[in-house]
């Protein structure tokens, strides 16, 4: 049998969103006994023609007189769905880094062996007819951005787990609390910068990334619907802003930046390290706090305000976050290297790649904090019929 769980409303339920009840709607009807009856209500209307993710076959289901069975209580059924939505979201974040891991694996060995040019210092492969591409700068910068962000995500995705377990088999509410403010960000920021890395080692490539006997084209199509499915982007910022910052008096994100502080404390007599990673994440996470100040202090005055800088705001979230685990491995580099611990090179690589981000990347918090200080002006002064 395939189990269906449709969203559905009872006659005479409540309007929008608060009459919406769950049900399980089966391929067959059950028999009391347990056996399988017949055939139910329900069939495929049509198979979905998509941009991307052939091997997952989508469709339109049709239920024509289908039997139902309500799961839990009457009109509460999209809170019952968020349990399972939250998980996809995690999920779906993975899926834009994993995207990302694959494509930058494709473009850093695609720009150690194409020969194209010549390193503007000279001849980096002078008995050949040209240097690799990955000699030059511009080609690097591309593939910095993918390999900071991928490591670094890779890093964020392992802290939610943690907190994940914590919650669930330690009981532990702060965590689940701290996981749950973090979700939306992992959801938009992950799979927008995912996406993004898809497309830059896409242009690695050239015009070999433009045509079909490298899979570069289908990585980009591939990674497109994850900024969607699961609740688009701009839903997982306004339920930031919305929903999960202002949770329980702002208590979660009061607590994420404790975590945030408490790090660097225990670090600053790391000099070298301070310079390096604790300086750009105070930072950016006072450029956070003053978003945040900015939002439910307009928030309150214009709800516009708070709602056109909420994509900026998941976005500087997620640079916070990153630059953060940044700090974190960079620590754990340093200290492996002092004690002479591990492979040396893979360490240093570590280091070398996290001054990439913090000083190339995560300086965007302040752009992201101009723009929400904007407020809703620039976003909402142009008539519709000017569209």
């Amino acid at each position: 049998n395939i189990i269906h769980l449709v969203l559905a409303r009872i006659p005479g339920s409540p309007p929008g969103t608060k009459g919406i009840s769950l049900f399980i709607v089966p391929k067959f009807v059950v028999n009391p006994d347990g056996s399988l009856g017949a055939r139910n209500g329900v069939s495929v209307g049509k198979l979905e023609e998509k941009m991307g993710i052939h091997g997952n076959a989508t469709c339109v289901l049709n239920y024509d007189d289908a039997q139902g069975w309500l799961l839990g209580e009457p009109n509460k059924g999209l809170k019952a769905m968020f349990t399972m939505m939250n998980e996809a979201r995690i999920g779906v974040g993975l899926q834009g880094l994993a995207q990302a891991e694959i494509a930058y694996q494709h473009a850093a060995a695609y720009a150690r062996e194409r020969l194209q040019g010549r390193a503007v210092t000279g001849p980096k492969n002078p008995d050949g007819p040209a240097d690799p591409i990955i000699v030059h700068p511009d080609v690097r910068r591309m593939l910095l951005d993918q390999k900071s962000f991928t490591e670094g995500a890779r890093a964020f995705i392992l802290w939610a787990a943690t907190l994940i377990d914590r919650a669930k088999h330690m009981g532990d509410e702060d965590a689940e609390g701290l996981v749950s403010l973090l979700t939306p960000v992992i959801k938009g920021f992950l799979t927008d910068k995912g996406f993004e890395a898809t497309v830059q080692a896409q242009q690695v490539y050239g015009g070999h990334g433009y045509i079909e006997e490298h899979p570069m084209s289908q990585f980009v199509r591939d990674a497109r619907i994850a900024m969607i499915y699961e609740g688009a982007n701009g839903i997982q910022a306004l339920d930031l802003v919305a929903r999960k910052l202002p949770a329980k008096g702002g208590k979660y994100a009061m607590a994420f930046f404790g975590e945030l502080r408490g790090f660097i404390k225990a670090h600053e007599g790391d000099e070298a390290l301070a310079a390096e990673f604790l300086a750009p994440l105070k930072a950016a996470s006072k450029d956070l706090q003053a978003a945040m100040e900015y939002m439910m202090a307009e928030g309150m005055k214009n709800p516009e305000a708070a709602v056109a800088g909420s994509y900026d705001l998941m976005h500087m979230f997620g640079h916070v976050c990153l630059g953060l685990m940044w700090a974190r491995m960079a620590a754990a580099a340093r200290k492996a290297l002092a004690e002479g611990r591990g492979d040396a090179a893979f360490h240093q690589a570590k280091l070398a790649t996290g001054r990439y981000y913090m000083q190339r990347q995560l300086p965007a918090t302040a752009l992201h904090l101009a723009r929400i200080r904007t407020g809703a002006g620039p976003v909402m002064e142009l008539p519709e019929e000017a569209f």
